[in-house]
């Protein structure tokens, strides 16, 4: 038992792994070398990154970075594939409720946030390129198109929480990063991270790709 008041809560965890402390690559320079390696597997013919990530990793921070290391001939936002933000908070209420703190743990997939018009041009778009870096981002991206590397964007839930705090980030599909940051850990609890964690269980059965963690 703790008695000293301070929490026991590890917000930074690390589990070291004996034998593999060079696969671990730190900073974006570092991470855009490993990616340029595997760049190299496919010279001269098409191939296509997807990088999944986690509701609220900062798209502003990571997605020059893999354009920066990637130099693609086409970048795809899964977001553009999703349904509007309006469509999205219907999509959600019955769940999220107007109720301040409660709530009903969502039965939602990914593929429910997806307009499927605009899942099919895009994907239509992605089948006519035939050679050259083809970029995927965002949270679904690897519904566009069968990836030859998954790259996984990973942060904390605490993280999370803190961008809402500050206005920096917003919900899954939705615009509301102004929005009050109790209603949008509300619905992120709800729903953003139900989604979010089903979709990493999918992904993690099919690995073939780097993992990073963006903090």
């Amino acid at each position: 038992m703790n008695t000293t008041g301070s929490s026991n809560y590890d917000k930074y965890p690390f589990v070291p792994v004996p034998g593999f402390e060079e696969a671990c690559r730190q900073g974006w320079e570092a991470i855009g070398e490993q990616l340029q390696k595997e760049r190299g597997r496919f010279a001269g013919k098409k191939m296509v990154v997807a990088v999944e990530c986690y509701v609220g990793v900062n798209q502003e921070e990571v997605l020059p970075a893999f354009i920066r290391a990637l130099q693609p001939v086409h970048t795809c936002l899964a977001e553009d594939a999703h349904k509007s933000p309006a469509e999205i908070d219907q999509l959600v209420y019955p769940d999220v409720t107007d109720d301040r703190v409660f709530g009903y743990l969502t039965r939602l997939h990914i593929t429910d946030f997806f307009d499927k018009n605009r899942l099919a041009k895009a994907q239509n778009i992605l089948k006519a390129i035939t050679e050259g870096v083809v970029l995927l981002y965002g949270t679904g991206a690897s519904l566009l198109a069968e990836a030859d590397l998954l790259v996984y964007a990973d942060m904390p839930r605490w993280e999370g929480q803190l961008r809402f705090r500050r206005n920096e980030a917003s919900n899954l599909g939705a615009e509301n990063k102004n929005e009050d940051g109790a209603l949008q850990y509300k619905r992120a609890y709800f729903v953003d991270w139900r989604v979010g964690d089903r979709l990493k269980k999918t992904l993690i059965h099919k690995w073939s790709g780097i993992m990073c963690w963006i903090p």
